[in-house]
């Protein structure tokens, strides 16, 4: 579904994680700043980081439509 963001966790070495977002593949990703002990903190963080890329994504896409009239 090229529709959804999705929080993404990268696994480091010496059992520590990092969060980001992925549009999907061969689109647009990020792993954002910031290091976990936990993966489950890093998942919780990654899916924050999705739900702030996708309300950003929704913003532009309306001020978009807007500069089309």
């Amino acid at each position: 579904d090229s529709e959804k963001i999705r929080g993404i966790v990268v696994r480091l070495p010496h059992g520590r994680f990092m969060a980001g977002w992925s549009m999907g593949e061969g689109m647009a990703s990020t792993i954002e700043p910031g290091v976990f002990d936990d993966i489950d903190d890093a998942a919780r963080m990654a899916d924050e980081h999705a739900r702030v890329a996708a309300d950003n994504e929704r913003e532009y896409q309306a001020t978009q439509g807007e500069n089309d009239d």
